[in-house]
């Protein structure tokens, strides 16, 4: 089929000077870099109506879904703000550099940023999802941190509980369970020596 684009205009969501102004030889970097920190989902609509205008390329994910879909079986995808976001903050060269060409130090990036900002890396999981990345290439979600586990306990020995007038069967930790067995040895062993230096004193009194 012959190409008829270049005799009928283009259908795009905002003027053709605006998209200009952000995408293409004449545009502005600062206007373009300030629209995509800032409204990130309007970046994506202007980016759409650029490669609509063909100012821009289409990316290579985009290219290879147009090259093998019938054109009757091609409906306008729509994106949500979710993922118009996420598009406009990962493009195709960042899904790469952190899924399929990744280096060590990448992958250890890509763990931190799961770690330190897991709304970051949800936008990153989405932004590959739409871009094509196998799920089989995406690494796994972040598992939730795992309870730690509770301390273990001994049962002190009623002769002990007894002693420091806790109830038989008290559960004290390892820990503190050394420090009491020594205490009551120590102080077991002290009242010993004085009752044995008292009986030798009246021994001698006698």
């Amino acid at each position: 089929m012959i190409d008829a684009s270049k005799y009928f205009p283009a259908k795009t969501q905002h003027p053709e000077k605006h998209v200009r102004q952000v995408f293409g030889p004449t545009s502005d970097a600062r206007l373009a870099q300030k629209i995509k920190t800032e409204n990130p989902a309007l970046y994506a609509e202007l980016k759409q109506d650029a490669q609509a205008l063909k100012i821009i390329d289409l990316d290579a994910h985009q290219k290879n879904i147009l090259r093998n879909t019938p054109r009757a079986a091609m409906p306008q995808h729509v994106y949500t703000d979710e993922e118009a976001a996420a598009l406009a903050e990962f493009s195709q060269a960042d899904v790469d550099r952190f899924y399929r060409n990744s280096s060590g130090l990448e992958r250890d990036n890509l763990t931190k940023l799961t770690k330190d900002d897991p709304a970051k890396a949800e936008r990153l999981r989405l932004a590959a999802t739409l871009r094509g990345v196998p799920l089989s290439e995406r690494a796994p979600k972040p598992q939730p941190a795992k309870a730690p586990e509770a301390e273990k306990t001994t049962a002190l020995p009623d002769e002990l509980a007894d002693f420091y007038g806790l109830p038989r069967g008290h559960q004290a930790t390892n820990e503190n369970y050394q420090v009491l067995v020594s205490n009551y040895a120590k102080i077991t062993a002290d009242r010993q020596a004085a009752k044995s230096s008292d009986e030798i004193a009246e021994q001698a009194a006698k």
